[in-house]
């Protein structure tokens, strides 16, 4: 990684994008759960390019921030070398002069003048910050949950998880996840790109059964997302949030608000319908 200016002040954008880095790293294997997550912290309070930095050297994958080319240093060193070279030249003449004093004998050359040719330090501009391009969440679509998916498997190893809740509509949207950790263990994570830890462990229950995420029809969720408002009686409404889980049944559950009143539709993985509660 080049060296970059320490002191460039950091943006959300790439704060995500170590984030990011470190939940990969951390699926990986490169980072263990405290590197982990002592990490994300630093990063999401980093104030500084240089900073941010610190927290993805090591990785072995390269993470892309921005990596300004620095200011040239001033050429100070010709001008010492210049000014000895001068100073040289002055000391031989004088013992010249002081070896041979009979201008009779020996007719004394002066030296011939040096000209020094001024050096002007020309300031070059650091160069322009590429922006990083993050790709924008979008859980409303198809392709959208899908990428979801893909991340999920990549941070996680698996696809497996005990809840899932996904805010298709927010600005910008967002969603949780809740996953075995350990036997009897639980641990709750954000989505907002990257999957970042939300809060402390805490026990599991034993009843709790896990969805499989790889096993949902994607077409049929993004479908379905578009289409409960009119199913559920308020066609100017939008979707709330949309709930994955086990509850004897793999099921999503797609909840829809006019602002004022509410409902939700339940439906199977594969869109078979198994509960109506329209907006009233």
């Amino acid at each position: 990684m080049a060296t970059t200016a320490p002191r460039l002040r950091a943006r959300d954008i790439d704060r995500a994008t170590v984030a990011s880095a470190l939940d990969q790293a951390y699926a990986d294997g490169q980072l263990s759960f405290d590197e982990h997550r002592a990490r994300i912290a630093t990063a999401q309070s980093a104030k500084t390019l240089g900073e941010l930095h610190a927290m993805v050297a090591d990785l072995q994958s390269p993470v892309d921030l921005p990596e300004p080319t620095p200011l040239p240093r001033p050429r100070r060193a010709r001008w010492v070398v210049i000014a000895g070279a001068t100073a040289a030249v002055a000391v031989i003449a004088i013992v010249v002069a002081t070896m041979w004093p009979d201008a009779t004998t020996v007719e004394a050359v002066d030296p011939a003048p040096t000209t020094i040719a001024p050096t002007n330090t020309v300031a070059v501009a650091p160069a322009a910050v590429v922006p990083i391009v993050a790709p924008p969440v979008v859980l409303d679509s198809a392709e959208g949950v899908q990428r979801f998916i893909d991340q999920y498997r990549a941070r996680f190893r698996d696809t497996v998880a005990d809840q899932i809740v996904l805010y298709p509509k927010s600005k910008p949207p967002y969603g949780y996840v809740t996953r075995e950790v350990a036997p009897g263990t639980q641990q709750n994570y954000n989505f907002r790109g990257g999957f970042d830890l939300s809060g402390p462990q805490s026990a599991r229950q034993p009843d709790v059964q896990a969805v499989d995420l790889a096993t949902i029809d994607v077409q049929v969720l993004a479908a379905t997302m578009g289409a409960a408002p009119a199913i559920l009686g308020a066609p100017t409404g939008a979707i709330s949030h949309v709930m994955i889980e086990n509850d004897g049944t793999p099921e999503m559950r797609f909840y829809v608000s006019d602002g004022v009143r509410s409902g939700y539709l339940t439906t199977t993985f594969t869109g078979e319908q198994l509960a109506l509660y329209p907006v009233n």
